[in-house]
């Protein structure tokens, strides 16, 4: 699964992945699911957030993992006017701030299950 960042600038969806990344482990995800890298070599300070599924779900649970998550994608952008791009093997999903509740992140995290 990937997270991104837009409607903000490269150095801003760095911060965003940084924190993001900060706010999960800090919420029980194992650091080493999670890898922040550039979308591409063009784009260097255009940061993604990588997670391994399969060593979260072993972690924290099929629900355990999904609660997390979406109480972490909704505080971030409680605070800034980014939209967050998931992207699994099933899809991708934008989820912009205006339009954000922390149950619409759950269901829109458990729609995305990537082992369903």
């Amino acid at each position: 699964m990937e997270f991104s960042f837009e409607g903000v600038d490269q150095a801003q969806a760095a911060i965003l992945a940084k924190e993001f990344e900060r706010s999960l482990v800090r919420a029980g995800v194992p650091p080493r699911a999670l890898n922040i890298a550039p979308i591409s070599s063009e784009a260097m300070g255009l940061a993604l957030l990588g997670v391994d599924v399969e060593i979260v779900l072993h972690a924290l649970g099929g629900l355990g993992y999904i609660a997390i998550f979406g109480k972490c994608m909704y505080e971030l952008l409680g605070g800034h006017p980014a939209t967050i791009v998931v992207k699994t093997k099933n899809g991708v999903i934008h989820i912009p701030m205006e339009n954000v509740d922390l149950e619409k992140v759950k269901v829109i995290l458990s729609e995305l299950d990537e082992l369903k």
